[in-house]
């Protein structure tokens, strides 16, 4: 699986569990927000997302490597 490439939730989920980066469309008083999120994704429960139905998962990839200390 290539680096960087947003996977649409349409396409496909993760086939391991694990850390994803999410790609996060949030509805609230403002209006509409989207950004990324560090989220877990179990299989048979799917993505775990904070407890208010306001939020949708569109888009997920890997997690990037981490920096070398």
């Amino acid at each position: 699986m290539d680096a960087n490439k947003w996977i649409s939730m349409e396409d496909r989920l993760p086939e391991e569990n694990g850390r994803y980066l999410c790609y996060v469309k949030e509805q609230n008083d403002l209006g509409i927000s989207y950004y990324q999120w560090n989220c877990a994704y179990t299989e048979g429960v799917g993505f775990i997302k904070p407890n208010h139905n306001t939020i949708e998962i569109t888009h997920w990839q890997p997690l990037p490597t981490p920096p070398k200390q």
